[in-house]
């Protein structure tokens, strides 16, 4: 600085160490609002560079920079009663219009600023207008409960601050247990494929707080399972259940397990139905071998085949199962009427049955 001339006004200037590069940065004009005759130390905190004028002040010693305050005395100034010197004071002024606020965090969770700023994650600290509002939201993840602000917030609600000055507010997450209920306990189907929906429902222990429970871990036994359209958000979810055709004579049981909750799935067994290859066959008198084919729906669906008459007797093919053939044999008929008898197939698995009817000519 220069300490002006007979008006005591003067400049503000910078050069570079070597004596290069002078660059007159303020002229002093010795107006109310503007001071005049430059005096004591210059002051360069971050990007603000502070100072004080002779005239209008009468400095004495330094300027002090600490925190956000300006802190400095003058031989003038001050209130009535003082002599015809004046009176000093010591005085002090903020250094910005600016000021911090900082998120300290524990546990997992995020917390939120309006207007933006925070996004604590990742950025915990920002710089607000003086008296600004901001309004703090915390969102615990997944497994945890927001358990309350600290510093310069207290409570569980929304967080309300005013940037007067340098602000610090904890937010607490805690990890927490939660209990999972499902919709029903069981589903029967039949044979043919089906479909059912399973609700899922996630609690936080009593007086924890709001908490984000975890998603469920989902897992099933029985590989004609299938799970699909799985959701889960803000504590509630579902998952789809279904099972294909039950192309077999046996039924079938499975389950779907959510977290510590298991939902038993079980179906019925396809129905047996046969079909034979005839309905009848003729023998002549004399006696002779037979035989037809029987084909079981499903495929292992087995069946037992039976006759009627001792003149009857089945030779193979009895027990079966899927596609076979039963071959009989007729003995020998001597009288001269015919005569007839059958021999039944039965479905073990549900007892449907055919008959095949042995047709035998009488003697001549």
């Amino acid at each position: 600085m220069t300490g002006g001339d007979d008006l005591q006004e003067g400049t503000l200037f910078s050069l570079s160490a070597n004596g290069s590069g002078f660059k007159l940065r303020h002229t002093f004009t010795g107006g109310a609002t503007d001071g005049s005759s430059p005096s004591e130390s210059l002051i360069l905190s971050g990007s603000t560079l502070y100072g004080m004028t002779y005239h209008g002040a009468w400095p004495r010693a330094d300027l002090v920079v600490s925190g956000s305050a300006l802190f400095g005395m003058t031989d003038r100034g001050g209130g009535s009663g003082c002599d015809g010197s004046g009176c000093g004071v010591i005085f002090s002024l903020r250094t910005a219009l600016k000021d911090l606020l900082t998120v300290v965090r524990s546990g997992t969770g995020t917390v939120i600023s309006t207007p933006s700023g925070i996004d604590c994650g990742e950025t915990c600290r920002a710089t607000y207008v003086l008296n600004a509002r901001v309004t703090l939201a915390a969102s615990p993840a997944a497994g945890s409960t927001f358990s309350g602000w600290s510093g310069d917030c207290k409570g569980r609600g929304t967080c309300k601050v005013v940037v007067n000055a340098a602000k610090s507010v904890g937010a607490a997450f805690d990890a927490v247990t939660c209990t999972y209920t499902i919709s029903g306990k069981s589903k029967a189907f039949n044979y043919q494929a089906g479909t059912v929906k399973v609700s899922i429902t996630a609690k936080a222990p009593q007086g924890s707080g709001p908490a984000n429970c975890a998603v469920p871990d989902i897992s099933k036994e029985g590989d004609w399972i299938d799970l699909s359209s799985f959701v889960f958000q803000n504590n509630k979810g579902s998952v789809q259940v279904s099972v294909p055709l039950n192309d077999s004579s046996s039924g079938r049981s499975g389950t779907v397990t959510v977290a510590d909750k298991e939902f038993t799935v079980t179906q019925k067994a396809k129905p047996c139905t046969l079909l034979l290859s005839a309905s009848s066959g003729s023998i002549p008198a004399s006696g002779g071998p037979g035989s037809f084919t029987v084909t079981a729906d499903p495929a292992d669906c087995t069946f037992t085949a039976t006759d009627n008459k001792d003149w009857i007797t089945i030779d193979s093919g009895t027990p079966g199962a899927g596609a076979g053939e039963i071959d009989y044999t007729a003995g020998e008929n001597t009288a001269r009427s015919s005569r007839s008898g059958s021999i039944k197939v039965i479905a073990d698995q549900n007892k449907a049955s055919k008959t095949y009817t042995v047709k035998q000519a009488g003697a001549q």
